[in-house]
């Protein structure tokens, strides 16, 4: 979706709509320069989350994860993201 973004500081995802969502693979990838994700809302119908961060090197506030309770596969989903520093619960 928005894999490869590099040039992308920002992003209001609040009215993106992911209750259809079953794959967040890679949805984020390489997404460099955005420091704020928490505009997104995830629903309970996401089940791979695998690559959905990766390489978000400035990514420091992630979105509400509690909500996709049904998330089955996360493979390297915050590999590389080098200043995110707390998450919550998953």
């Amino acid at each position: 979706w928005f894999s490869g973004f590099t040039k992308c500081h920002t992003m209001n995802l609040s009215k993106l709509d992911t209750s259809n969502t079953e794959s967040m693979v890679g949805m984020f990838k390489s997404v460099k320069n955005v420091k704020d994700l928490s505009s997104l809302t995830l629903s309970n119908t996401i089940k791979d989350m695998s690559h959905a961060f990766l390489r978000c090197n400035s990514l420091t506030n992630l979105p509400d994860l509690s909500l996709a309770t049904n998330v089955e596969t996360m493979a390297y989903t915050f590999a590389y993201c080098k200043e995110l520093t707390e998450m919550q619960d998953l």
